[in-house]
């Protein structure tokens, strides 16, 4: 990597990193591109070199997490689908959790309101997280942990539903919910009901 790049990448860093504190911190509303600029001490002209706007910005943000997720679930040893899915509800809810309630009520937000859907060139994030575990349960079908005839796409609905209704719930108790005793909850639920042998 040259000198150039290196600066490229620590100047859009060292941006992620300051406006996702203040989101989290302050909220979406109340943080403006001049808050990040300013805080992060480069010009607006640079955000926009990185970004085309604040909600590029917030669907960036949220983005990684799920590439990030995505890849490590295919790096993941050979476990049983409880194991995967246990994983993907605790790196999820680990995700939301560290960055407060104030991120995850625009990452709901982001989710929920059509405004935002062009961010979203793919998928948004429900079709995402559906995908994901979809994915999880037919591989867990293909491996003789399932049957096949378990309903895989209703299945992977309801569990990402009640993901998504969990995240509300944190967002509505102001952050007062531990999202990852939650996940180890459903986690274990879920290993107990659908998938024991």
């Amino acid at each position: 990597m040259t000198k150039r790049q290196e600066q490229y990448e620590k100047t859009r860093q060292k941006i992620w990193e300051t406006g996702k504190a203040l989101i989290a911190k302050k909220g979406y509303d109340q943080v403006s591109i001049a808050d990040i600029t300013s805080a992060a001490g480069v010009s607006p002209g640079n955000f926009y070199h990185y970004f085309k706007s604040k909600d590029a910005f917030f669907a960036a943000l949220e983005k990684q997490p799920y590439d990030d997720l995505a890849s490590e679930l295919n790096a993941l040893p050979d476990g049983t689908i409880a194991d995967r899915l246990t994983y993907y509800i605790q790196k999820r809810f680990r995700f939301l959790g560290e960055n407060g309630p104030n991120f995850t009520r625009q990452w709901i937000r982001h989710a929920s309101e059509p405004r935002y859907r062009e961010l979203y060139k793919e998928e948004t994030k429900i079709d995402s997280d559906i995908h994901m575990i979809d994915g999880l349960l037919t591989d867990a079908v293909a491996k003789g942990e399932l049957s096949p005839e378990t309903p895989v796409h209703d299945l992977s609905r309801m569990i990402v539903h009640t993901l998504f209704g969990t995240t509300f719930y944190y967002c509505v108790r102001d952050g007062h919910v531990d999202l990852e005793e939650w996940g180890r909850s459903l986690a274990a639920l879920l290993e107990t009901t659908i998938f024991r042998s």
